[in-house]
């Protein structure tokens, strides 16, 4: 069993001159380089509240990995499966577009039919 040691995200503007520098945006270097090269793992958290797009992921996977070739990611899983559905016009499209109009309510998430099982609780 391995052990990562990371931060629950990267993107917070008070993380600014305390846990990186003050000037990593003029640097032009991305929170992720930054932190690649102090820990091995980073939470995304942007997932919980929609997709993320595939360019976006590979680019922070090329960010990383060129400081820490062991560097990894967990993502978050998306709010509609740990969280009491919101109404459904208020969902992210991306989102809107894969739940079918038929759906059933089991437990903490809208679940299409006919899948049926268990979902973790994050």
């Amino acid at each position: 069993m391995s052990v990562h040691i990371g931060t629950a995200g990267f993107s917070y503007k008070d993380w600014e001159g305390i846990v990186y520098p003050a000037d990593l945006k003029k640097r032009k270097i991305h929170p992720l380089e930054y932190l690649a090269q102090f820990l091995d793992a980073c939470e995304i958290n942007t997932s919980f509240y929609g997709h993320i797009r595939p360019n976006v992921g590979r680019d922070w996977c090329h960010k990383t990995t060129a400081v820490n070739p062991h560097f990894v990611f967990s993502a978050k899983l998306y709010q509609g499966f740990t969280h009491p559905p919101r109404e459904r016009s208020r969902l992210p499209l991306s989102i809107l577009k894969s739940i079918p109009k038929k759906k059933i309510w089991r437990g903490k998430a809208w679940i299409p039919s006919p899948v049926k099982g268990s979902l973790p609780q994050c």
